[in-house]
C-alpha cells in the first residue's frame, strides 16, 4: 500500500546556502517530543531512531532528562544505525494530553549527524519524523495542519491529531492559543502551562472533524519564555478521495527559521484527494503569491490563517513567495 503522507516544507533557500544556517538537519544535539499514536490501527510500534554519520566513528547518547530512560552507544563512520524505543513506548509518546510528563528525548553526539524518529508500526500508519536540531528551538510557533480530511475511525483508542513541546530548560513557560477546542481548554483562548528541562506537553484536538471549519489545530500559536521544541502530528488521516489513512506530522522549527519562498512539486495521490498546500501566515498583512503553469493566485493573510491551494495535474508545481515568513505544508 502507498504511503499517503505529508511533506512538511520548512526550510526557506537559504537555509541550504547560507553558511551561518547550514546545519539545518545536521547537528550535534537534538531535542524531541514524541507524539501518541493509536494502537487501534496498526500498533503503534516499532518506534526507531535512525541515526546517520558521516566520516568518523560516533559517541551518541539518548537520554531523557527528565525521565529515566539513558543509552549511550557508538555508530561507525558513513552508517546507519537504527536505536529502537519499542521498550518505553509507553514513558516516551506525550499522553495523556494537558498534562505535564518526563517523557522529551534528548540526542547528543560528539560529531555531526542526523535523525529521523520513525513510527514503524505493523505495516500501514507509519511516518517519519525528521529531527532538526538547533534549528527546531525557538520560542514563537505558529503550527500548521492540513484541514481537507479527517481522523480515521479506529476504536478504542481513536486517532487524532495534536502538538507536543518539549522544554530545553527548565521553569519555561508556555503560552498556547488553540485554534479549535482541545483537551482541558477551550479555542481561541490562551493558557499557559510550565516545563521543566526535558519535560513534554500534548495538546490534542478533541474533534477528528478537522475538514469542518473551528474544529482544526492549523494556525494554533506556541510562545515561550525559553527555547522549546514542537512536534505537529495527524493520526490515521483518511482521505476521502480514496487510498490509505495514515499518519502524518513532523518536527516543526520556529517561525524566525521558515521562509518566504517555497516550490511545491505535485504527488501521485489519487485524483480525488485534493492534493496541494496549505500556508500559514506568521504576520498580519501577509500577502502570498502562488504562481503555477494555470496563472498567478494572490491572497491576503493574518496571523494563524491557513490558505489551502489544490494543485491539479495541468499544474504539478507550484511558486509560493510570501513578503512575511510563513509555513508551507504538503
Amino acid at each position: 500500500m502507498s504511503k499517503f503522507r505529508d511533506i512538511l516544507i520548512v526550510l526557506l533557500f537559504g537555509l541550504f546556502f547560507n553558511a551561518s544556517e547550514s546545519q539545518a538537519q545536521i547537528d550535534s544535539v537534538f531535542w524531541f517530543a514524541a507524539p501518541w499514536v493509536t494502537p487501534s490501527h496498526a500498533g503503534n510500534t516499532p518506534v526507531v531512531l535512525r541515526i546517520s554519520t558521516f566520516n568518523v566513528a560516533t559517541t551518541v547518547r539518548v537520554y531523557q532528562p527528565a525521565g529515566t530512560y539513558d543509552s549511550t552507544f557508538v555508530v561507525p563512520p558513513n552508517s546507519l544505525s537504527s536505536h529502537f524505543l519499542t521498550s518505553i513506548v509507553n514513558s516516551l509518546e506525550s499522553k495523556p494530553a494537558n498534562n505535564t510528563l518526563n517523557y522529551g528525548i534528548k540526542i547528543e553526539a560528539d560529531t555531526l549527524i542526523t535523525v529521523v524518529y520513525e513510527v514503524v508500526t505493523g505495516g500501514n500508519n507509519p511516518e517519519t519524523y525528521s529531527l532538526k536540531g538547533q534549528n527546531a528551538l525557538g520560542t514563537e510557533f505558529i503550527c500548521p495542519f492540513q484541514n481537507t480530511w479527517i481522523n480515521g475511525n479506529y476504536a478504542p483508542i481513536q486517532p487524532k491529531s495534536m502538538i507536543c513541546i518539549v522544554a530545553t530548560e527548565n521553569n519555561t513557560t508556555v503560552w498556547i492559543t488553540p485554534k479549535a477546542t482541545v483537551v482541558g481548554h477551550p479555542a481561541n483562548v490562551t493558557y499557559a502551562v510550565v516545563l521543566q528541562q526535558g519535560q513534554t506537553y500534548t495538546v490534542e484536538n478533541v474533534s477528528q472533524a478537522t475538514n469542518t471549519a473551528g474544529n482544526c489545530l492549523a494556525g494554533t500559536i506556541i510562545v515561550s519564555d525559553k527555547n522549546i521544541a514542537v512536534t505537529v502530528s495527524d493520526d490515521s488521516v483518511t482521505n476521502s478521495g480514496g487510498g490509505c489513512r495514515d499518519l502524518m506530522g513532523d518536527q516543526i522549527v520556529p517561525v524566525d527559521v521558515v521562509g518566504t519562498e517555497y516550490i511545491v512539486n505535485r504527488g501521485n495521490m489519487f485524483a480525488n484527494s485534493q492534493e496541494g498546500m496549505y500556508i500559514v501566515a506568521t504576520e498580519n498583512f501577509t500577502t502570498v503569491t502562488i504562481t503555477t503553469a494555470l496563472g498567478v493566485t494572490t491572497q491576503l493573510l493574518n496571523k494563524g490563517d491557513t490558505y489551502k491551494y489544490i494543485l491539479t495535474t495541468a499544474e504539478p508545481r507550484g511558486y509560493v513567495a510570501a513578503d512575511k515568513n510563513v509555513y508551507c505544508y504538503q
